[in-house]
This record gives C-alpha cells, sequence and structure tokens, in this order.
C-alpha cells in the first residue's frame, strides 16, 4: 500500500512536470558550475610548463646516479608541481582561489630554478644540454605567470 501510494504520486508529479523541472533546474546548475571552470589545456602558461617539465626531465637523466634519489627527484617534482598546480587552480570557481594555485605554480618554479642553479653550481651535469635555454624558459614563465595573479588580483 504505501509503495503504491509513493509510486502514484510519483507518477502524478512526473505528469505535471515537476520532475522535468526539477531535472532542468539540477542540470542548469551543473553546466553554470562547468561553464566557470577553465580549461588549463588552453592556458599558454600551462602548455609552456609542460614543456619546460619535459625539458627538466631530459636534464635529470643527464645527473650522476649518486644524485638519482637527491636532486633528480626533487627538480622532477618540482617541475610537474608548476604545470599541475595550474590545471588544479584552473578547477576552482573563484578567481582568488585561481590564483592561489598560480602562486604555488610559481613558488614551484622559483625551487625549480635555485635547484639547476645548485645542479650547476656544483657542476653535476654530465654531457651536453642547453641549459641557456631551459633557464629563459623559465625566466618567461616565471614572469607570464606572476602577470596572470596581477591580472587576476587587479
Amino acid at each position: 500500500q504505501i509503495t503504491s501510494n509513493w509510486l502514484q504520486k510519483r507518477q502524478r508529479s512526473i505528469s505535471q512536470g515537476r520532475w522535468a523541472r526539477h531535472w532542468l533546474l539540477v542540470i542548469s546548475y551543473w553546466l553554470q558550475i562547468v561553464g566557470k571552470m577553465r580549461n588549463f589545456r588552453t592556458l599558454d602558461i600551462w602548455v609552456d610548463s609542460m614543456n619546460l617539465a619535459e625539458k627538466v626531465y631530459l636534464l635529470a637523466e643527464k645527473l650522476p646516479g649518486s644524485e638519482r634519489f637527491n636532486l633528480y627527484s626533487q627538480i622532477t617534482r618540482c617541475a610537474v608541481s608548476i604545470p599541475s598546480n595550474i590545471a588544479e587552480g584552473c578547477s576552482r570557481k573563484s578567481q582568488l582561489d585561481f590564483a592561489r594555485f598560480l602562486e604555488i605554480s610559481l613558488g614551484s618554479s622559483f625551487e625549480l630554478e635555485t635547484q639547476l642553479l645548485l645542479i650547476f653550481r656544483l657542476k653535476l651535469l654530465t654531457g651536453e644540454f642547453d641549459i641557456d635555454s631551459l633557464f629563459k624558459s623559465l625566466s618567461t614563465l616565471q614572469r607570464r605567470i606572476n602577470s596572470l595573479i596581477t591580472k587576476i588580483k587587479g
């Protein structure tokens, strides 16, 4: 009896269009949320940071085996952290949250720069590598991330 009453009420609701209105509201709300998310793949700073991470991995392969679990691990994690934080920030609803993740990304880029400088001061790199190009890419990326943070914060 109870199940049958519940079913009859639901059928009346459906026939009166209440469920359709409810689902339209749910779908429209979901579309508003998705519409506010940024597509990180379209951001030039994300693309450039992915390219930088790839270069860092190539450089890390040229480090001596004794640095496998030290600087190798550190620089690769920093390099991955830059585009990862940009991507995570894109999922945030507010501009300030997005800016906060960009700041974390910027911090990771400066951490990476410090570690790369240490690698070259200690002459740990074996083989040929275009370090000037790497530092230029990193510096340009840092300026662009900082510029976007400034623009977002107004």
